[in-house]
């Protein structure tokens, strides 16, 4: 079996709770500051402006990727993009295949900034409520039409859990999720899971 053909769909308007919100804000300022090292020449800004949804008029056939983001342009000379979603336990591993044409994508793990101690794994995303790493998932990976939208609500689910998360991302239109959850386990949005996904094992 195989998803279908993800093609741009209309944006929507993200509804949260004011603890959703906080954190949104949170991850926009840290992100979105600019930092200025030794040489004021040397800047890091927004990863998103590298994949957002605008492009050059001639561009038509691309992949642009910045980390754990990725933005598609058009499709593959007639086929769609074949982009893989990491296992996040098995390095070089996938555990599903998305064949996409414009449309935007990121994902979200545990397994790149991180460190075990004690048998706890600590990430990079951090619950404010608890201030400690959500361990309940693995991985988020979501798809809408710009790369600001997907990589903030990789982390809003991240953190909101999977019951939570996948009732947000199912109440929002144009935008999909895959989840890996603590124990490996795959979940994926209403709109995905109409179009057959193909799963990796």
């Amino acid at each position: 079996m195989k998803f279908a053909v993800r093609k741009r769909r209309a944006p929507s308007i993200i509804i949260v709770s004011l603890v959703d919100i906080l954190t949104i804000l949170l991850i926009f300022f840290v992100v979105s500051t600019t930092f200025k090292k030794a040489q004021p020449e040397v800047q890091i800004n927004l990863p998103e402006s590298k994949t957002s949804s605008a492009k050059p008029a001639e561009l038509e056939h691309a992949i642009v990727s910045a980390g754990g983001d990725s933005r598609v342009i058009g499709d593959r000379r007639g086929r769609p993009w074949t982009i893989g979603v990491r296992d996040p336990r098995r390095p070089g591993q996938v555990v599903a295949m998305l064949p996409l044409e414009d449309t935007s994508i990121s994902t979200s793990g545990d397994y790149e900034r991180c460190f075990d101690a004690e048998g706890v794994r600590f990430h990079h995303v951090i619950d404010p409520q608890t201030g400690k790493s959500p361990s309940c998932i693995q991985s988020v990976t979501i798809l809408a039409d710009d790369g600001l939208t997907c990589e903030a609500l990789s982390k809003i689910v991240f953190v909101m859990g999977i019951e939570r998360g996948m009732t947000l991302i199912g109440s929002q239109r144009g935008v999909d999720a895959i989840v890996v959850d603590g124990q490996g386990q795959l979940h994926f949005s209403s709109g995905l899971l109409a179009a057959a996904p193909q799963v990796r094992q």
